[in-house]
């Protein structure tokens, strides 16, 4: 007969397993692709230009971690790994009992939801590391609480330690650090009322001190959710929002939760019935695996062309064109690209271009999506080898020069991904 210590164990690693495997199973190629697009550089001046930012370490941490998915097991075990942390100290923050441990998968699968729900964004976002910057930052959110909640109970002191907080976490960890600051406020709000004044004062304040004084490339209103992803391209979308703003509705209701101890913490004179809270946490356990299903990004041709990206990584060119004969919705522009660029590879292309299924599907993103955010490296490159594959950038320039300047182009208006420095690199 298990108990409830070790069955809060068995319910995290069975979730956790649950979770990686289809991870492993439904999205190896995200994975791979994630890393490709997050650089990171063990130098401290790659370390200097992450922090000119609020949030630097945050990122830091995040594009470390992100490159870990070139083996996705290993990625995908390293992000079980902060999650079963985060879970292990939610319960411990705010004294949860092991029966209602389940509660805690809750911020796990709002953050995986984050990251499955991407799409086309992943090309998009301008956040470095942003798969493991919420789980990180979150996790330090809840380290810092269970900090505070271990000071001696005394009013100065707990003051203290959100001014400090907040003004060192601020830098390093950006928005994440005001949402601890606000915790620590309303866990305090019953005993120390002066605590949750100095808590909002900080978290408005410093911000806008650090905006003044200190940071020099974010706006002033960026400073309040700087750590989070901008989904913002010429309108924002706010409903990539939500997951976040459940997750932090999450641990405000565990706050009010501790406080007044008449939900998860139970008293011993208002126990659940056995049946009534194994009923509750079954039901609690649907609705998180309702939600992660409902908001998992499953378009048959994103899924396709990160499987033909990454074959052509490998100059597998085989292995694109039976990713093409698979393809059973309408296929991208970006797919009927990739297959040509195989055929033609394979000294096939008059043979058999006609036998595949030919479209021009719109791409199932909520902003307008061009080919050459997908493919336009790809086509620089074999251009600068072939002249057949010549994209006319600009004609009175040969296809070397031509390519490099594609690569620098999509460096300055994307970003400095993996994949853009090696086909800079090849290209030269």
């Amino acid at each position: 007969m298990i108990n409830e210590k070790h069955h809060k164990w068995l319910v995290w690693l069975v979730a956790l397993l649950c979770a990686g495997g289809t991870l492993l199973l439904f999205e190896h190629e995200l994975l791979w692709k994630l890393q490709e697009l997050n650089l990171w550089l063990g130098s401290w001046h790659f370390l200097r230009q992450q922090m000119v930012v609020p949030g630097g370490l945050l990122m830091w941490l995040g594009t470390f971690f992100t490159q870990f998915f070139f083996y996705p097991w290993l990625g995908v075990a390293l992000w079980c790994a902060w999650s079963l942390l985060l879970m292990w100290l939610t319960k411990r923050t705010f004294h949860i009992p092991d029966r209602w441990a389940v509660v805690t998968l809750v911020p796990v699968a709002l953050l995986l939801i984050t990251i499955v729900d991407l799409g086309y964004w992943i090309y998009l976002l301008k956040l470095p590391g942003h798969c493991f910057d919420a789980t990180i930052g979150t996790t330090a959110v809840v380290a810092l609480v269970w900090a505070y909640r271990s000071l001696p109970d005394k009013v100065y002191l707990r003051t203290a330690f959100i001014a400090f907080t907040c003004v060192i976490a601020y830098p390093l960890l950006g928005v994440y650090a005001l949402a601890a600051v606000v915790l620590m406020g309303l866990l305090s709000v019953a005993s120390h009322p002066s605590s949750l004044i100095t808590a909002v004062i900080a978290a408005f304040a410093i911000p806008l001190l650090y905006y003044r004084f200190v940071y020099y490339e974010t706006s002033m209103w960026n400073m309040f959710r700087a750590g989070l992803p901008l989904y913002t391209v010429s309108e924002s979308h706010f409903v990539y929002y939500v997951p976040y703003i459940l997750l932090g509705a999450f641990y405000v209701a565990l706050c009010f939760a501790a406080l007044f101890r008449n939900s998860l913490s139970l008293s011993s004179q208002h126990v659940v019935p056995s049946l009534v809270g194994r009923v509750g946490r079954a039901a609690v356990l649907l609705l998180i695996a309702l939600a992660v299903y409902l908001n998992w990004f499953k378009d048959e041709n994103f899924h396709r062309e990160l499987a033909m990206e990454h074959a052509i990584a490998r100059l597998d060119w085989q292995g694109v064109l039976d990713e093409a004969a698979a393809q059973k919705d309408e296929p991208t522009r970006a797919i009927v690209v990739m297959r040509n660029l195989a055929l033609a590879r394979l000294g096939r292309q008059g043979n058999e271009m006609f036998s595949y299924r030919n479209g021009s599907k719109r791409y199932r993103a909520p902003f307008t999506m061009r080919l050459l955010i997908v493919v336009f490296i790809l086509k620089a490159i074999l251009g600068a080898f072939d002249p057949f594959f010549d994209i006319p950038i600009a004609p009175f320039l040969d296809h070397t020069l031509g390519a490099v300047l594609a690569i620098i182009e999509c460096m300055l208006v994307l970003s400095l991904f993996v994949y853009v420095i090696r086909y800079f690199n090849i290209s030269l």
